[in-house]
């Protein structure tokens, strides 16, 4: 499985669990101090609650007003709020505390009165005047042994425990070392922090129990404590020495790793914590730094995110040094891959995060650490679509690669340098960087790149500037063998979303060849994996984007709108513009032949400017055209002269890019245009030589239709004379039906 696919897998477990024994019996589950709730435990919180609606099932959460539960509009969720107790209600909780036995009036009314209807401080309180000395249990009551003193009664509910465990002595001491191990501890560690022998150790736990300030599970030497509420633990915690509270923190850091040396593979964040609190530094990071991957590992992201913040809070703590530089370095480039792995390749987090690694990287001189900056920068910007800034970056990588002379690395930046001057219309550029890679990439030598980089240098070149390009070039039969192959090898590399992202960003030439029913498969296989390994990417945006031309070609044209807005609202989520102009010509033509032409003229406008911003000139063309073309469906005679000049334009940029594909569309569209003109032999020695070009995909729909309007043109009336002999000889190029 994908660690995501683990991760939802167990949480699925838990919940499981928790039905199949809510189907034997009725099952109570408490659930306290949400508010401090981590990420995932969220999550297995919100999927148990989502469950349980027809389950024999009680659940009780409690929360502080701050915690946003995402539940409690549920039908089967109800809402309690608690409001602090009134004076009876606290009356009450007092005599209960008392077993009972009434309190002299001033003081059950300083209690009532300084504990403000808040129970626990109701509680506590009440017990720190019995535990005093001043009252006398007479049997039936307690009364006063003299005159109240002045400040016998405490004004805070942490003046209140403190005077609790000042009182206990010796057992403070070991509250003060439980307060410091969390809210929970073992007897086991414990014993190994403290000074005290096993005996002693016990007596004084067993103070603190009897006094109800600790709870009990289990009997020494395998017992485990817990705070009875976390503010009698920040209260022990708060009345340490910082300088006694450090050496404790240091103790329990060592202990852990000596009683517990699983944990520092499994729970690394216990031992960075302590490190962190003992105020060693340098101790603390490499134990951030492993939290942050083992969260990662397990997908725990949000969790991963806040290791590696707390690692670079130790961080900054640091004087000025090359060791300092490298632990920011090393946190910083796993918090760029956790970025992007939870907010998306464009996030503005991952620049964040990343950039000031560049800078420490070249500082050092560190090219083997710049490199995978580089790389995580240059997917950061040609996923935003700032295909400008990502040249800077394909250049960087190239340059670091050089320098290392590893040939998966020269392959990698390569491959980059592909990608960019593909999506900025430098086609020739991009095909040198794509030959480059295909000389020099080993599978057996680089397949494993792909587990660091999560993608595949080949996969990820001969996607954009094999398979896309070809078929912009002209080579509509190459492309879907390019096609072809790249699904084939990201098959035997094994690699859930190389594998995906081959049978959807590779599908491309079946959308421009339109052939609905292999790019749906492709398309079906593709949304199989991105549910089976839990890839969002992929069945939230890959899919629908990918397979809404095939539902288009079907007339299913609303279906394939809301598709392609369904994964522009994922991408905007990450803050991906990457192909959106594409789309937006997809868009337009479907909202066109839906009846609402002005629609579609301002959502190609749109890509127009878009187009202009991000420098992404691949599908320039193409949007020139789809607006001469929604122009001419306007059927506004006034307009013919601006379509005319789009077409003209689309010619233009198609032929500076020598992109014929693109080139064959633009003159047939003209060509349609002034053969409704009847300019026909204008329009037949525009088309003509265009399509005389190809020498491929005579079978496909665009070289289709050239041809039956070329045939239209050369027989059409007022055609001057050798016309038709001329497309007799062209037809002649060209494979016979």
């Amino acid at each position: 499985m994908s660690p995501q696919r683990q991760k939802e897998e167990t949480l699925a477990a838990l919940s499981g669990h928790v039905t199949g024994l809510a189907e034997r019996q009725p099952l109570l589950m408490l659930i306290e101090d949400a508010h401090w709730i981590d990420a995932t435990t969220q999550e297995a919180l919100d999927l148990i609650v989502s469950l349980i609606a027809s389950s024999r099932v009680l659940m009780v959460v409690t929360f502080r007003p701050e915690y946003q539960a995402p539940w409690t509009d549920y039908d089967h969720v109800l809402p309690l709020a608690l409001t602090r107790l009134g004076r009876g209600e606290a009356a009450e909780m007092v005599e209960r505390v008392t077993g009972g036995k009434p309190l002299p009036d001033e003081v059950l009314n300083q209690i009532v009165a300084k504990t403000d209807g808040v129970p626990l401080f109701v509680e506590e309180l009440t017990k720190t005047v019995l535990e005093a000395g001043f009252l006398v249990d007479t049997g039936e009551r307690y009364e006063l042994d003299g005159p109240l003193p002045p400040l016998a009664i405490p004004t805070t509910l942490h003046d209140s425990l403190m005077a609790r465990l000042d009182r206990l002595t010796s057992a403070k001491e070991v509250a003060q070392m439980g307060a410091c191990i969390g809210r929970e501890f073992s007897f086991e560690l414990l014993a190994a922090v403290s000074p005290l022998q096993d005996d002693e150790l016990s007596g004084a736990l067993e103070q603190l129990v009897d006094s109800a300030l600790i709870f009990r599970r289990g009997n020494p030497p395998d017992a485990t404590y817990s705070f009875k509420h976390a503010l009698v633990q920040d209260a022990a915690y708060e009345s340490l020495l910082k300088s006694r509270r450090q050496r404790i923190h240091q103790l329990i850091a060592e202990a852990l790793s000596a009683v517990s040396p699983e944990v520092a593979a499994q729970e690394p964040e216990l031992l960075a914590h302590h490190y962190t609190a003992a105020g060693l530094a340098e101790q603390a990071i490499p134990y951030w730094l492993s939290a942050g991957k083992t969260a990662t590992a397990r997908m725990a992201l949000v969790e991963a995110s806040s290791h590696l913040q707390h690692g670079l809070e130790v961080v900054a703590t640091l004087g000025a040094s090359p060791q300092r530089d490298t632990h920011e370095i090393d946190l910083r480039v796993q918090l760029g891959t956790v970025t992007m792995m939870l907010k998306g390749w464009g996030a503005v987090e991952v620049q964040a995060a990343l950039v000031p690694a560049q800078n420490l990287s070249v500082k050092l001189k560190r090219a083997d650490v710049l490199f995978p900056v580089l790389w995580g920068l240059w997917l950061h910007l040609g996923n935003r679509g700032r295909h400008r800034d990502a040249l800077k970056r394909v250049e960087e990588l190239l340059d670091v690669a050089d320098v290392l002379a590893e040939p998966g690395l020269v392959v990698l930046a390569n491959s980059a340098a592909a990608c960019t001057h593909f999506w900025t219309g430098n086609f020739e550029l991009a095909s040198r960087h794509r030959d480059r890679v295909i000389e020099i990439y080993d599978f057996d030598r680089d397949r494993h790149l792909v587990e660091i980089y999560n993608h595949d240098a080949k996969v990820l070149a001969m996607t954009w500037a094999g398979a896309n390009m070809l078929w912009l070039l002209g080579y509509p039969d190459q492309a879907v063998q390019a096609s072809d192959d790249i699904v084939e090898l990201a098959r035997r590399l094994e690699h859930p979303f190389n594998l995906a992202f081959a049978l959807t960003g590779g599908a491309a030439p079946l959308i421009y060849r339109q052939e609905p029913d292999e790019l749906l498969r492709r398309t079906d296989e593709a949304l199989t994996i991105g549910r089976d390994q839990s890839l969002g990417i992929v069945s939230e945006l890959l899919v629908p984007a990918y397979s809404a031309p095939a539902l288009a070609s079907c007339g299913r044209f609303g279906e394939a709108i809301n598709a392609v807005m369904a994964s522009g609202k994922v991408a905007a989520s990450m803050g991906s513009e990457i192909s959106e102009p594409e789309f937006k010509c997809l868009v337009a033509q479907w909202t066109s032949a839906m009846g609402n032409v002005t629609q579609g003229l301002r959502i190609v406008d749109s890509a127009l400017a878009q187009i202009d911003r991000l420098g992404e000139r691949y599908v320039e063309a193409e949007a020139h055209r789809v607006k001469g073309v929604l122009l001419v469906a306007s059927a506004q005679t006034h307009v013919m002269a601006a379509a005319e000049a789009c077409f003209r334009r689309a010619i233009g940029v198609a032929r500076s890019q020598k992109a014929k594909s693109l080139e064959l569309r633009a003159a047939t569209s003209l060509s349609r245009l002034w053969q409704s003109q009847h300019k026909n032999r204008d329009a037949y020695d525009l088309l003509a030589p265009v399509f005389g070009w190809f020498t491929e995909g005579f079978d496909t729909a665009d070289l289709k239709e050239a041809r039956v309007l070329l045939e239209e043109l050369a027989q059409a009336q007022g055609v001057e004379e050798g016309v038709e002999n001329r497309f007799e000889e062209l037809k002649r190029l060209m494979p016979t039906d």
